[in-house]
């Protein structure tokens, strides 16, 4: 085979291999971090425990179907503790993704393996931590039953895990106190207000 075609098979493998840009990389260790700190804060679990108690998360059996049967009886404080003894993610179990579509990641049930979509990184910190939760909810087998569309499951766990990281991380830092402009579950905009997380959502009526 002539040596140009070897240099042309060679390099076809690499060209398919996507890699986070060195400021990517610095992005996502940050948010790593930033999701730990914030999943830790006692207010995090108080509000998800709550919601819990009070029915305001939405399970179901299609949402836990996939989960360790030990995990079924209390699905949100199953959750909460592996997240919070195991850390959100390890940076490398995350893998750069190219994808032309409003897909921020990908997670397949019970496999650990985000697939982050390179081309949805223009967010900042908060917003990239709330996604690493999230995804992390799908690594410990959390499913969305049907739709994968936000509207859809508004206040399944993982959209609540994720959601609460985002805003409480926000409220954390008085220099990112912004307003989450996309839909977030009415119980847990209720919840942040009655704890004084007032900036995070539409106050409830």
């Amino acid at each position: 085979m002539p040596l140009r075609a070897v240099l042309l098979l060679m390099l076809v493998p690499l060209a398919g291999c996507a890699r986070f840009t060195a400021s990517q990389e610095v992005l996502i260790e940050d948010a790593i971090q930033l999701s730990n700190v914030t999943v830790a804060d006692s207010l995090y679990g108080a509000i998800v425990l709550l919601m819990a108690e009070a029915g305001e998360i939405a399970w179901g059996r299609q949402r836990i179907g996939r989960m360790p049967r030990r995990a079924r009886t209390q699905p949100t404080r199953w959750l909460l503790e592996q997240i919070q003894t195991n850390g959100v993610v390890d940076a490398d179990d995350l893998q750069a993704w190219k994808k032309h579509a409003p897909i921020a990641a990908l997670t397949s049930p019970c496999e650990p393996t985000t697939q982050l979509n390179m081309l949805q990184l223009d967010r900042d910190v908060f917003a990239l931590a709330g996604t690493l939760v999230h995804e992390r909810t799908h690594a410990l087998c959390v499913t969305h039953p049907r739709s994968q569309k936000r509207l859809d499951n508004l206040c399944d766990p993982a959209y609540v895990f994720g959601d609460l990281t985002e805003t409480l991380a926000r409220h954390r830092d008085a220099d990112a106190r912004l307003r989450v402009l996309r839909p977030l579950c009415p119980a847990l905009c209720q919840r942040l207000y009655d704890a004084d997380v007032v900036f995070a959502c539409t106050p409830p009526k």
